[in-house]
């Protein structure tokens, strides 16, 4: 889980999150990465139906990190993606 503490402080630092805005970030994608365990065991890597699950699981999390992220915050995070392609 040492990685989602490094992935959370690459989005405080893009994103310019507060203290608040952190510790749910970090919530939500500790529980990202518990459910995402939880689908791994149930069905194994790399089939259609573990992808569909992954994606759908990512799509929500992104969802509720929206929810609490100002509009400027978000496009922060997406120009940041766009400049290392």
């Amino acid at each position: 889980m040492a990685g989602i503490n490094k992935q959370v402080k690459g989005m405080v630092d893009v994103m310019e999150l507060n203290k608040d805005q952190e510790s749910k970030v970090l919530v939500i994608k500790k529980n990202q990465y518990i459910e995402r365990q939880m689908i791994l065991k149930q069905i194994g890597k790399n089939s259609p139906e573990f992808n569909d699950k992954v994606k759908k699981l990512n799509k929500a999390s992104w969802g509720e990190i929206k929810a609490i992220c100002t509009k400027e915050q978000i496009k922060k995070w997406y120009n940041r993606a766009k400049k290392q392609n």
